[in-house]
């Protein structure tokens, strides 16, 4: 088996993830370092463990993007077996040994791993441990069906053939793991999941690194519909484009539909209260209070009289009830998806992940303007951006 980690800036982490993938506990493993025009000490750190012989490096001076990275390991590569590993991932010890006994099976030609959030303490990371939980819960329920839609970058393992068969990695979108995925699909070969490969991963801590993230994720989605439309007239991909394609994408829009609910109600409901509010004191007979506030009772039982109606008049709005119908079993079908993620995962459900699950609205507003931005970008060709 070849491991090919590719590396670009990384001098963070990079030592911590060779280590990482040293210490599995597989017999034989080729390890294969691919350095992609780093402007830091990515290369000076490499050097060290290529000294001890422990990994091969491959290194060039411009930045060639990922996916040229991966297909020059992958080129010298020995195994018929690779296995990427993002340079900011760390897999568990036996997590190679689960991978690879799916290969048994000529007709598999990838493996993913599930992908798990290493750095969770901060608050605005444990969003994305709960979005990265429920993608690994997906994956598997896909597996069954021959319908993994992403075999994820921080651990996937890979039949060369396929590879080959498939054409390689491409760098004409955002999200070369979404691109290979389906590109496997048509070349006739299956994708699983194993739930027990684990991989825990770096997930951006500020918000400016996740903007960064979500953008080319979101804008690497649009790229992948356009490039991959015929996956509905290929004879391999039928039931990943009618069944696994529309439900990726109803999870990508989901935020589209929640946020607009959440806004929307938040601010009728507090148009209501305040209308009521007014309405009510409006009736209170100001001559008659005293200067220890002695308040008209009069006027705080048509307060509450007039508040009543008020909600009342606003919840019997056709177009409302529409809209927290909508919310409220998207809302339910995400809670439900939730809890059969922590179980099958064997997670266990933590404070911060409460917190997380309460507050989500803030996060799902996030996502609701990436994905508008994103759009606008590959509608009006700007520059894409790693």
């Amino acid at each position: 088996m070849s491991i090919i980690i590719p590396s670009y800036n990384k001098a963070g982490v990079i030592e911590k993830t060779i280590n990482s993938v040293l210490s599995l506990d597989y017999p034989s493993k080729e390890i294969i370092v691919v350095n992609d025009g780093s402007t830091d000490n990515t290369l000076d750190i490499c050097k060290k463990f290529v000294k001890s012989r422990k990994i091969k490096l491959i290194s060039y001076s411009k930045n060639r993007g990922k996916a040229y990275a991966l297909n020059m390991g992958i080129r010298a590569a020995k195994n018929d077996i690779v296995v990427t590993v993002d340079a900011d991932s760390f897999p568990e010890s036996g997590s190679l040994n689960k991978l690879v006994c799916y290969f048994a099976d000529p007709k598999v030609g990838a493996v993913a791993g599930t992908v798990k959030v290493s750095n969770k303490k901060k608050f605005l990371v444990a969003y994305q441990g709960l979005e990265y939980l429920h993608q690994a819960f997906q994956r598997i329920c896909q597996g069954f069906l021959n319908t993994v839609m992403v075999a994820p970058g921080p651990l996937t393992a890979y039949r060369k053939e396929a590879l080959a068969k498939a054409g390689y990695f491409e760098n004409d979108t955002l999200v070369e793991d979404f691109d290979m995925t389906i590109k496997i699909h048509k070349a006739g070969y299956k994708v699983v999941s194993e739930k027990k490969a684990v991989v825990f991963t770096e997930a951006p801590k500020t918000i400016k690194e996740l903007w960064r993230q979500r953008v080319r994720w979101s804008r690497g989605g649009v790229q992948i519909a356009k490039k991959h439309f015929d996956i509905f007239s290929n004879k391999n991909t039928k039931r990943l484009a009618f069944f696994a394609f529309p439900l990726h994408m109803l999870w990508l829009v989901l935020p589209f539909i929640l946020v607009p609910t959440f806004l929307i109600t938040t601010a009728k409901s507090a148009y209501a209260l305040i209308q009521s509010i007014l309405f009510g004191l409006s009736q209170i007979d100001l001559s008659r209070v005293s200067f220890s506030f002695d308040i008209n009772s009069m006027g705080i039982y048509l307060f509450f009289v007039s508040l009543q109606q008020g909600i009342i008049d606003f919840l019997s709005l056709n177009n409302l009830n529409l809209l927290l119908m909508l919310g409220y079993i998207s809302v339910s079908i995400f809670l439900i998806f939730t809890g059969f993620s922590f179980r099958v995962l064997k997670e266990k459900f933590k404070p911060k992940d409460l917190q997380a699950l309460v507050s989500i609205a803030l996060y799902w507003i996030l996502l609701a303007i990436v994905g508008i931005y994103s759009i606008l970008l590959e509608i009006t060709n700007r520059r894409r951006k790693w």
